[in-house]
């Protein structure tokens, strides 16, 4: 239903103001998409009102690992999440897009004529962020609906920043051009190998996996979980710590912790190799096929990720 009501919203970037059939066709086209998508607001309404009703007081109370103070704490990690990780699993070049999307705001903002319609596009994802940062639960899925908003402040700001007076010669706007096509062909190159961990994650060896990325780190020393150091076996490390005051980094494998308490973290957990289906630092309870987790130590025992005993 909320993505219904999100996405159909930019049907309204072709109106013209003041076209009263316009905006009665724009009503239509979201009655049907909600329609077609939520058929059971009208097969089963009173389950349909009672799951809405179940989601509001979820969304208001507790989700094991998603927990968060309504508020600022909310929106401040959703800031993050869609500023280092949402256009690019690389920090610099998702922060790139993100940065040229409030380009593509203030652009929007300096027109008087683009004003009105900046605010008919973007009335409803805002009021959608309004009411979602209020509740308890941070699960970053609720927000996929966001992200063509976003790519098409981007491209407005890609546009504005080609016609700014900084890239006016050809060299300049060569330059840009390229920096823009490199950092989607890196998204593009990066999507394709993860789709083939994906695909090929029957032949992923995390016994091969743990042995190298311990050899490749042989400054850091690791403490190691129960299926960590039975996977690792007799082999000794120099880096390997016995106690978790020696150690630098936490492994062990995901599925070895139940209902991890913290989520919703840039950069907290590593996944050296597995499956990338999934961004772990925003889904470490996933139940997918195992993979193997680093995390620095004085993150993992204030969790508690650590068996002390």
């Amino acid at each position: 239903a909320r993505l219904a009501a999100v996405t159909a919203v930019p049907v309204a970037v072709t109106l013209e103001r003041g076209q009263f059939l316009c905006l009665l066709a724009l009503g239509l086209v979201f009655a049907a998409v909600f329609l077609l998508s939520t058929p059971g607001a009208l097969l089963e309404t009173q389950t349909f009102l009672g799951d809405i009703r179940f989601e509001m007081r979820h969304y208001s109370t507790f989700h094991y690992g998603q927990t968060v103070a309504p508020g600022f704490e909310h929106w401040g990690l959703l800031l993050i999440y869609f500023a280092l990780m949402v256009f690019s699993p690389l920090a610099p070049l998702a922060a790139l897009i993100f940065a040229l999307s409030l380009a593509g705001v203030f652009t929007l903002m300096a027109r008087p004529a683009d004003r009105l319609r900046l605010a008919l596009v973007f009335s409803a994802p805002l009021i959608y962020l309004l009411y979602m940062g209020l509740q308890k639960v941070l699960i970053v899925r609720n927000y996929l609906a966001l992200f063509p908003f976003v790519a098409i402040l981007a491209a407005r700001g890609a546009q504005a920043a080609w016609r700014s007076r900084f890239f006016q010669t050809r060299r300049a706007q060569s330059f840009f051009g390229v920096i823009l096509f490199g950092a989607l062909a890196v998204n593009f190159g990066w999507q394709a190998w993860a789709a083939q961990t994906i695909q090929r994650r029957a032949e992923i060896s995390l016994n091969a996996c743990i042995r190298q990325y311990l050899q490749s780190r042989p400054q850091t020393r690791f403490f190691l979980s129960p299926q960590a150091r039975a996977a690792l076996g007799p082999a000794e490390f120099a880096n390997r710590a016995s106690t978790p005051e020696a150690a630098d980094v936490f492994l062990y494998f995901s599925g070895e912790i139940e209902h991890p308490l913290v989520s919703n973290r840039f950069g907290l957990y590593q996944t050296p190799c597995g499956p990338y289906e999934v961004n772990f630092n925003y889904y470490p309870d996933w139940e997918g096929d195992p993979r193997l987790v680093a995390v620095g130590m004085s993150d993992a025992r204030a969790e508690p990720l650590v068996d002390e005993k």
